[in-house]
């Protein structure tokens, strides 16, 4: 497992910058097409996978941007969701304040494409997240962890709720996914020893519970589907979260 310290990641957020990637995603985000919705909120109880780029571009954004208590309050909400969306499927991201999106000038890629998809598009994502969501079960159920299968089978309506309101580059579709997944592909290598395949809130949490972020998360759901409601609530109060904020 990938870990962060907050010296690696204040040293990787300086290179981000100065090596101008920041600005080379900025532009690449660009090409999406710009949206509006009705903001129903249903999207952000799936937290969006990040490449490692798009993280730094969400904590150069958090760093500048929001309060210590709200970035506190996140670091809550990402550790539970860390731990309770393996089983659960009532953890929103961590970002959802008041159903709207903390961080939405800078959300990634999952993000901005959501409601840009072609049926064909969703089905296949939504086929390979259900047959991953299997094995992930398998794997925890030898620690005793229960998955429910509606967490197995979660699915996320297919958004047609989303007006496209400006396309400078006429991306429809496929094309969008493709032509800014060419345009990451030098940032993915520059960073591919620090690749997690994890959420945005799960590479915040990992940060903050260090290398046994597995382990802690393997004992706090026995104790909780043992009975012990209270244990990752209990287990969060005792860190002394503000050594985390930057």
């Amino acid at each position: 497992m990938t870990i962060f310290t907050k010296e690696s990641l204040l040293k990787d957020l300086e290179e981000f910058r100065s090596r101008g990637y920041k600005e080379r995603l900025i532009r690449t985000y660009r090409k999406i097409p710009k949206t509006s919705c009705k903001q129903c909120g249903l999207c952000c109880y799936d937290s969006p996978y990040v490449t490692y780029p798009e993280f730094l571009l969400v904590l150069d954004y958090v760093k500048e941007n929001l309060t210590k208590e709200l970035l506190l309050d996140i670091y809550k909400k990402a550790i539970r969701h860390y731990v309770l969306g393996i089983i659960s499927k009532e953890c929103p991201c961590a970002f959802l304040h008041d159903n709207t999106c903390l961080i939405y000038p800078v959300s990634p890629v999952a993000c901005k494409r959501w409601g840009l998809q072609t049926k064909e598009s969703y089905e296949r994502d939504l086929a390979r997240d259900h047959g991953n969501n299997k094995e992930f079960a398998k794997a925890y159920s030898k620690f005793g962890i229960t998955i429910p299968d509606e967490v197995i089978t979660s699915t996320l309506p297919y958004c047609d709720k989303v007006t496209i309101t400006e396309n400078k580059y006429r991306l429809h579709g496929d094309e969008i996914e493709k032509t800014v997944l060419k345009d990451l592909f030098t940032m993915f290598k520059a960073y591919s020893n620090k690749m997690l395949d994890s959420s945005v809130d799960e590479h915040f949490a990992i940060y903050i519970l260090g290398k046994d972020a597995g382990k802690i998360r393997i004992r706090l759901l026995q104790e909780y589907q043992k009975g012990n409601l209270n244990a990752i609530e209990e287990y969060i109060a005792n860190l002394n979260l503000e050594d985390y904020l930057f």
